[in-house]
């Protein structure tokens, strides 16, 4: 279960964020309500300006405690809007770039060969993101992320850079995937369908709250 209890000030508000989550939980809201900002500050990709972040038991941010872990300790996936693949290294070498902290190379390789496995991109290894379909460049960012297995994974509008004939096709996909590696995660959206397809709680966010 997530805990959160965060406050960031940002350039025309302060981000207020009270909640708990388990399972799949869909976090809507209008565009600029600080949603993403929220998906940041638990990834430990940006920092609240005080505030609590638990995860299944884990500390992951307390202000008055001076704990901040880094994104690398925080065991916590997140797939960015835009997918950011390098755009210079092929399939392989964008799913490998998870695996560096890993130091055994056979355990390397097992960890990167079943990741490749369960999401069906084998023909894609040789493939330079540029080459890929939206739904491909997808999968494969979301290889790359769970390659190191995290505890829990977040969506920033997963389906934003998709063309809209193949959203349909892409979010039965996605569910299947989250699906089958079982872990918490949160999904940004500002659409209720997608909201009420890929998750079983929401949480709103509305003027910073």
């Amino acid at each position: 279960m997530l805990r959160l209890d965060i406050e960031k000030k940002l350039s025309s508000f302060t981000l207020r964020v009270n909640l708990k989550a388990e399972g799949a939980t869909a976090l809507i809201g209008p565009s600029g309500c600080g949603k993403s900002v929220t998906l940041k500050c638990i990834a430990g990709i940006m920092k609240p300006d005080r505030g609590y972040i638990e995860h299944d038991g884990t500390v992951l941010f307390d202000s008055e405690r001076n704990i901040n872990l880094p994104p690398q300790k925080r065991r916590i996936g997140y797939l960015f809007q835009s997918y950011a693949l390098f755009q210079d290294m092929t399939v392989y070498g964008n799913i490998s770039a998870g695996l560096k902290w890993e130091k055994d190379r056979a355990l390397r390789e097992k960890m990167l060969d079943d990741t490749v496995e369960m999401l069906h991109i084998g023909h894609l290894l040789k493939s330079k993101p540029y080459q890929l379909s939206g739904g491909e460049a997808q999968r494969v960012a979301i290889a790359r992320m769970i390659v190191n297995r995290p505890e829990m994974m977040l969506f920033d509008e997963p389906f934003s850079a998709l063309d809209i004939y193949l959203k349909e096709e892409i979010k039965a996909q996605f569910k299947s995937i989250v699906e089958k590696i079982g872990k918490d995660y949160m999904i940004v959206t500002h659409s209720m369908d997608e909201a009420y397809s890929l998750s079983s709680s929401l949480s709103i966010i509305d003027q910073g709250r």
